[in-house]
């Protein structure tokens, strides 16, 4: 190689250092950058799921309970058929305050097949059962409690006392009407309970 041909061969060499350098810098900055985009959405889907695994462990374990009798029913002489009518209202009163998010979008997106399968299955059996009928019966109901509680405030416990007494014969007719089985709602919670805990142990985190 002639020294015309070599000094040429270094002008290029360092020229090109000089464009690739910078270029190689930016590309390693954009990489940087997109490695901690991917880092902070799987942050934020990890805590969007772990609060839809919390807020169905919450409304699921309330609709759960509402599916046992109480303990104050026998000593008063409730029937069995009232005791049933009871659980059904008190499920649906529980769908009725949390239907809207009942299936929690982001358990949707995030969460695993076995949960979701699971919480859809429940959501369309308590849907089934929930009527125009259901919302006026739960309505009323709502309102009677705030009669109710504005008595005792009055401090007309008798009052109190009577529109509580209104408030139950709702529910125990919308129990009685409706064909909901506490039979087969009791174990379908049980699974979206338990499969929900699953994931929370899978994960590292402590279910709520």
């Amino acid at each position: 190689m002639t020294a015309e041909l070599k000094g040429l061969a270094g002008i290029a060499g360092t020229a090109f250092g000089a464009v690739t350098g910078p270029a190689a810098i930016a590309l390693t900055r954009r990489a940087d950058r997109k490695h901690e985009a991917n880092l902070d959405f799987e942050k934020r889907a990890r805590q969007d799921k772990q609060q839809a695994l919390i807020r169905i462990f919450g409304t699921v374990s309330e609709m759960r309970r509402a599916c046992e009798p109480e303990s104050s029913w026998k000593p008063q002489g409730v029937s069995e058929e009232i005791q049933f009518a009871r659980m059904r209202a008190g499920a649906l009163l529980v769908y009725h305050k949390t239907r809207a998010d009942f299936v929690p979008v982001e358990l949707l997106a995030y969460g695993s097949k076995a949960v979701c399968s699971r919480i859809e299955k429940l959501d369309a059996m308590l849907k089934a059962h929930y009527t125009a009928a259901t919302t006026v019966s739960l309505n009323e109901r709502e309102r009677y409690t705030q009669q109710s509680n504005d008595a005792v405030g009055e401090g007309d416990a008798n009052k109190a006392l009577q529109l509580l007494h209104q408030r139950q014969n709702i529910e125990d007719n919308l129990g009685t009407d409706s064909g909901l089985d506490i039979d087969e709602l009791r174990p379908l919670c049980d699974q979206v309970l338990e499969a929900a805990k699953k994931i929370c142990a899978a994960s590292g985190a402590a279910p709520p």
